[in-house]
């Protein structure tokens, strides 16, 4: 016999004993090897994908050029790769007989082959959000925008919960929004017009989202989002009146100011004092300060409101309140004696009194001390000695001596 073809029958009869004794694995057959730079990533495998048949030199090629060349599409850069064959499903790893399954390139056979076929394991990492997370909700409609896998519509307002991830969105960019859920952009699907949620691609004018908060309009893809039923519409025709609620507390914010994160120091309120911040620690809210009653603010008020920037600091702190103090104090004249009823803050009402054979000068007999920090009947009068004469027509002349 031909030493040819003796040696074709011993390396079949080999083959076929080796791929014999190996089990399938099936226990870890869906698990995916992560890279550590892909950790947190969504990682999926692909369809099982075959492009080359054995050729009469018996030969399979399964490579990721000759794949895509067959119409398969898949990512750039496979994570894990898995090549099994056809006949048996029985899974091949790294080189055996004739078979290199690699990773770097996908799986040869060029020996006495069987029909193979692989699959890729591919991670999407979804961009770092820039800004809080929020929901999206409408004045016309008591539920809130959703997502779940690709598609969009309005949540009930149950499942509106501040923290439920297919409710909530972030910023990720300039003008793409994605869904905590689903981790997608919400887009416009070019074919039907659809409300889709996609990719994020930073490049995709499909998921470019604008909002105008003089008017509350969204828009996304150059489409107006409608309120009521959370479709698009290429006019301005229909409900568009969009809002924000963001945080434990379901502050309402412009959908604007969610294009950063929290600046991280937030004005406490003063001493004697309240601060009120328009959306709390978030892009662009103002907080103002008030002092209590009998107290105002002592610092440059020009500083104020406190805005919270994109570099992630309100560009002022809390001002000090301190007591409304009349100046000057009032001091007693000769034969004189002042009682106030709080000394020379705000609201004291102060009383004028004169020794025996003493009168004041003004019929006012008392002072106050105003907001201003001002006193009312200031001068205070003074005491003098009251000298009556009575004149020969009747009259009477009243005169103080000082």
């Amino acid at each position: 016999m031909n030493l040819y073809y003796i040696l074709i029958v011993l390396v079949q009869v080999l083959h076929v004993s080796l791929s014999s004794t190996i089990p399938p694995t099936t226990s870890s057959l869906d698990e995916i090897n992560v890279p550590k730079e892909y950790e947190g990533c969504r990682c999926e495998w692909s369809e099982w994908m075959n492009s080359d048949d054995p050729n009469s030199e018996e030969n399979d090629v399964e490579t990721y050029d000759h794949l895509r060349d067959a119409g398969y599409s898949f990512c750039e850069e496979p994570v894990d790769l898995q090549c099994r064959i056809v006949s048996t499903q029985e899974i091949v790893e790294g080189v055996t007989l004739g078979a290199a399954c690699l990773l770097s390139t996908g799986l040869t056979c060029n020996f006495f082959c069987d029909d193979y076929e692989v699959r890729v394991a591919c991670c999407v990492c979804s961009p770092d959000p820039v800004g809080p997370e929020f929901l999206l909700k409408s004045y016309t409609n008591d539920g809130c925008l959703g997502a779940s896998d690709t598609s969009v519509e309005f949540l009930d307002a149950d499942a509106c919960a501040m923290g439920t991830p297919n409710a909530m969105w972030a910023w990720v960019s300039d003008s793409q929004i994605i869904n905590q859920g689903t981790e997608q952009c919400l887009a416009v699907d070019a074919t039907d017009s659809a409300l889709v949620t996609s990719q994020c691609d930073a490049d995709d004018q499909q998921s470019a989202v604008s909002y105008n908060k003089d008017v509350r309009t969204l828009m996304v893809a150059g489409n107006y989002l409608d309120s009521s039923t959370a479709t698009v519409s290429a006019n301005a025709d229909s409900s568009l009146d969009w809002f924000v609620e963001v945080g434990e507390d379901a502050l309402e914010a412009d959908l604007s100011q969610m294009k950063g994160f929290p600046c991280d120091n937030q004005p406490n309120s003063p001493n004697f004092g309240t601060t009120t911040c328009s959306t709390g620690s978030y892009l662009n809210s103002e907080c103002y300060f008030s002092c209590d009653y009998g107290y105002h603010i002592t610092d440059d008020e020009d500083l104020y409101p406190s805005v919270c920037g994109m570099n992630g600091k309100f560009n002022a702190t809390a001002p000090k309140c301190r007591k409304i103090v009349c100046q000057p104090p009032l001091r007693p004249t000769e034969y004189q004696t002042i009682t106030c009823s709080s000394n020379n803050t705000m609201d004291s009402n102060c009383l004028y009194s004169c020794d025996e054979g003493y009168a004041l000068d003004s019929k006012d007999k008392q002072s106050i001390c105003l907001e201003s920090g001002e006193w009312t009947n200031y001068p205070s009068p003074r005491c003098g000695r009251k000298l009556i004469i009575y004149l020969l027509d009747g009259g009477v002349f009243v005169m103080y001596l000082f």
